[in-house]
This record gives C-alpha cells, sequence and structure tokens, in this order.
C-alpha cells in the first residue's frame, strides 16, 4: 500500500507543477484542492490499547478541498481513508472519515512559508465498530513551489467522543489552486487606425494656432504663401473621419441606431429601450415576445389585453358568472339584495336574508326565530330551543336507559334485554318528530385510553343502528364518546366501574 501512496503524491505533484507552469499571474485564489499521504497513530494518544505505533509511518491517504474567504481565513473539507492499529487484533481495520475544518493563516504577500492553525469536527467510520464523532485540532505549513502550487505539511490531535478513539495523524502532500482571478494590465498602444475624427480636428486646430502665433510674430516678408490647396485636403480628411462608414452602415442593416451586436432584432427597426425590436401596441413589450402584438396588455398576461365579457373586472378565467355583472368578492357574481349571499345560491334574491339569502321567521309563533328553532313547526319555549318540554315520566325513561342498556364483556354487541328500552326510546322519538338524539359512550379505565375510546365509540354506535332499524331518521341521531373520561363513580371498585359502563342518551333542548 505504501507503494501506491507514493505513486499517487508523485503523480499529483507532477500535474501541480504543470499547472503552475503555464499559470498567469493572479491576485486572488478562491479556492484550492490537496491530496496527502496520511500517518495515523492510535498507541500513542490511548496508553490503554495494547497496540504498537506507528507514527511516521504511511497507512492512508487523504483529499481535501478548500475554500478561501478572505488572506487570513479558509475552510476546509478532507475525506480520508487509512488502516488503524488499533489493537494487536485489529491491525488492519479500515477507517474512513470526513471533517469540517476552519482555518486561520498567518499569511504575508511575501512569504514562501505560510503557517495555520485549524480546528473542527468531524464523522468517523470504522469498518467494525461503525460510526464516533472526533474532534480535530492541529497545524501545519503550505511551502509555495510555485504561485498555484504548494507543498503542504499537517499534523492534528483527534479527540474521539468513542472510548480508545484519540489519535495522532500527520500528513505530507501538495495542494494546488482553481478557480483564479486573473491580473489583467497590459500597457495598451495606440492604434492608429482607430484615431477618431475628435483626434484629428483637435490636431488640426493646434495646427491652425500654431500657424497664427507664427504669423503674428513673423515679420511680413518671411511669411510663406499660403497653400490653398493644402488646406482644401486637410478639411477633406476631417469631412470623411466625420461621416459614417461604410461599415457602420453595415452593422446596423435596420438603421435604427441599436447595432446588430446588441440588436435583438437585426432586421426590423425598433427602439432602443427594447434592444431594438419592433413595439406595434406600443404597450412596452417587443413584438417578438408578445403574446398579442397588435392589442395592448399588461406584462403579467404576456402583452394580451384582459378578457372580461361583463366589464365587471373580474377576468373570465376567474369569473364564476362571466356573463353578468356582478362582485369580486362574490367570484364575479351578482348580489341584488346585499346580504352576501350571490344571487345563484340565494333563495331569496331581492330579499336580504341570513338564511339562505332569506330573511329569518318563526314558523310555529314561538317567540324563537326558524333559525334557532331545534323544532321549528312545534311550538315550544325559549328554555327548551323552541321544543316542547318532554313529559317527567319520559324524561326519567332516558335517565333509566343508561342503566338498562347493556352490553356483551369487552364488545359492542347488545344484550336482548337491551331492546326493550330501546324500543322505548324510538317511540319517545317517533311521538316528537322534530326531537334530535345525542348517544353518549363510556367506558371505566380498565385497559388502554385509545382502546376505551374506541369501545365507547363503537358501544355508541350499536344502539344508534338499532334505532335507525326501527324507522328513526339516521340524522336525527348524534354519536359522541367520551371514553374513560366522564366516570360518575369511582374506578377502584367492581361496583364502581360497572355504572360508569354506560351510554347515556339526552334529547337536544331538554
Amino acid at each position: 500500500m505504501r507503494k501506491h501512496l507514493h505513486g499517487l503524491l508523485f503523480v499529483a505533484a507532477t500535474v501541480c507543477a504543470c499547472i503552475s507552469l503555464n499559470a498567469q499571474e493572479t491576485r486572488k485564489f478562491n479556492h484550492s484542492v490537496q491530496i496527502r499521504v496520511l500517518s495515523a497513530d492510535y498507541a500513542l494518544a490511548n496508553p490503554d490499547l495494547n497496540a504498537k505505533s506507528y507514527l511516521f509511518v504511511p497507512n492512508g491517504v487523504e483529499f481535501g478541498y478548500t475554500s478561501t474567504i478572505n488572506d487570513k481565513l479558509s475552510f476546509s473539507i478532507p475525506l480520508k481513508y487509512h488502516r488503524a492499529n488499533i489493537s494487536e487484533s485489529q491491525s488492519s481495520l479500515s477507517i474512513y472519515s470526513t471533517d469540517a475544518l476552519a482555518k486561520y493563516n498567518f499569511y504575508r504577500e511575501e512569504a514562501k512559508i505560510i503557517p495555520y492553525v485549524f480546528a473542527g469536527g468531524g464523522l468517523v467510520y470504522e469498518e467494525v465498530e461503525g460510526v464516533n464523532v472526533q474532534l480535530p485540532a492541529g497545524l501545519g505549513l503550505n511551502y509555495k513551489m510555485a504561485s498555484h502550487s504548494m507543498i503542504t505539511l499537517e499534523s492534528q490531535y483527534r479527540y474521539s467522543l468513542a472510548e480508545n478513539r484519540n489519535n495522532l495523524q500527520i500528513a505530507l502532500g501538495v495542494s494546488f489552486t482553481v478557480g483564479k482571478i486573473t491580473e489583467l494590465d497590459p500597457e495598451k498602444e495606440l492604434d492608429p487606425l482607430k484615431v477618431s475624427a475628435e483626434d484629428v480636428v483637435k490636431d488640426e486646430e493646434m495646427d491652425i494656432e500654431t500657424m497664427e502665433l507664427e504669423e503674428e510674430y513673423t515679420p511680413d516678408e518671411a511669411r510663406p504663401m499660403e497653400d490653398e490647396e493644402t488646406e482644401m485636403a486637410a478639411k477633406s480628411i476631417v469631412q470623411d473621419m466625420e461621416a459614417p462608414s461604410s461599415s457602420d452602415k453595415i452593422n446596423d442593416r435596420d438603421g435604427d441606431g441599436v447595432k446588430d451586436a446588441d440588436d435583438d432584432c437585426p432586421e426590423l427597426a425598433g427602439s432602443a429601450l427594447l434592444y431594438g425590436c419592433p413595439d406595434l401596441d406600443k404597450d412596452g413589450i417587443a413584438d417578438k415576445y408578445d403574446n398579442c402584438p397588435d392589442k395592448a396588455g399588461p406584462v403579467d398576461r404576456g402583452g394580451c389585453p384582459l378578457q372580461d365579457r361583463d366589464g365587471d373586472g373580474v377576468e373570465d378565467s376567474s369569473d364564476a358568472c362571466p356573463d353578468a355583472k356582478g362582485l369580486a368578492s362574490m367570484a364575479g357574481c351578482p348580489d341584488t339584495d346585499g346580504d352576501g349571499v350571490k344571487d345563484s345560491d340565494d333563495l331569496c334574491p331581492s330579499v336580504a336574508g341570513t338564511i339562505n339569502g332569506c330573511p329569518d321567521k318563526d314558523s310555529d309563533n314561538d317567540g324563537v326565530m326558524d333559525s334557532k328553532d331545534k323544532c321549528p313547526n312545534t311550538f315550544g319555549d325559549a328554555a327548551h330551543m323552541g321544543c316542547p318540554e318532554m313529559e317527567e315520566e319520559e324524561k326519567n325513561m332516558l335517565v333509566l336507559a343508561a342503566e338498562s342498556v347493556q352490553f356483551q364483556f369487552g364488545k359492542a354487541h347488545l344484550k336482548a334485554v337491551s331492546y326493550q328500552i330501546l324500543d322505548q326510546i324510538s317511540d319517545l322519538l317517533k311521538k316528537y318528530p322534530e326531537f334530535e338524539l345525542e348517544i353518549i359512550g363510556h367506558t371505566d379505565d380498565v385497559g388502554r385510553k385509545a382502546s376505551n375510546l374506541e369501545l365507547s365509540t363503537d358501544r355508541a354506535n350499536s344502539c344508534r343502528d338499532y334505532l335507525i332499524s326501527r324507522g328513526i331518521g339516521q340524522e336525527r341521531i348524534l354519536v359522541k364518546a367520551e371514553g374513560e373520561l366522564k366516570p360518575i363513580q369511582s374506578n377502584a371498585t367492581e361496583e364502581g366501574r360497572e355504572q360508569n359502563r354506560r351510554v347515556e342518551f339526552k334529547v337536544i333542548g331538554q
């Protein structure tokens, strides 16, 4: 294994050297990768282990990635594999690890050697023992071979949260940078072919000023004769430089003032604000991106106008009544009487009301409005929610039913003795056709709470099913389960538990 590790290190060093020779000077490196030969030792860090020390003997390899925050701080993630010497019986144990490390570099621009310290945490997987957590800390040195590569030496002590797993590690290898930002500062040479007309005019003006000064201080007899042909030639040069060249015309084929290189529509004249593209409907969206180029519309609709047949401001796609002008709060539907119920659902669309859009009323004239009257068609009183008061004998019968209804032990099956009292409850509901009945199931506290709650539900449903079979509408019967939550006697005695196992019957409003 040692031979393979040395070979791998040699290849990495060769790659780094090649990269360094071909690299330009840079001003900052954001990222680097490392490859190192690793020596890991458990004997020196754990005196209780009966193992031989192998410090400075290569027994692993490390691959790492480092991200530079600034000249001083960086963040590193190494991946490691090595063979451990934990005991005489486990001298060839395979161990894999990955860490997250924060580094502080003692960096100086001119220095060849850059020391650093680091600390962090990591996860370690052992071939036999599984995963444990280790906390590494240590120091290292980077030696600059070239601008892009370094030799790196690192030592660390790793404190493990698992017993007898502290260890020392020494790593030697190479590091090379990637993701460079080049320092470009070439000297710009003047291209005589790119001299602007403005420069020519300035030169001409300087020549004219010089000639005027010479005329001012030169005797008349010493002045040379003006050459009209020379002056006309100079003016012609200036005019040629200021006039657009044929190449400029070629670079803007549609003549809209936007060069073809920057023009998204080089064949069609358009606006510079739309990168040279036309906008026929003037809605601020270039025709090539406009779903409705001949009709103005907002950007969020792809340039198409709002579709609203009834003109109520609610788009047809969201309008529940697209052909009837309505309100946005009613999804585009009308509400003629303004009672908050749209006309299509309002039983009284022209009169405001609260009951399906209709005004509340008192059908049985008992002083309780129908919306709150449990018996809206039978005269009653407010004390009984608009229902008539039951006779005392009927009330007592409901109380007796809680003691009389019996079930098989631990089950929801009714015993035959329960049928008589349930028949009486059925007759009571037929006498008062508007009454609603609530059936409440209870148990003792023997067993799990969840099981008791389920049992109380099943028993209440058994009573409900029997009453339905006797002709009582299922919409008139409500089922509720309390389980062991509401005992009427102590569960410490058998007698108390028996009374707690019950089903109660309550007429709503009584």
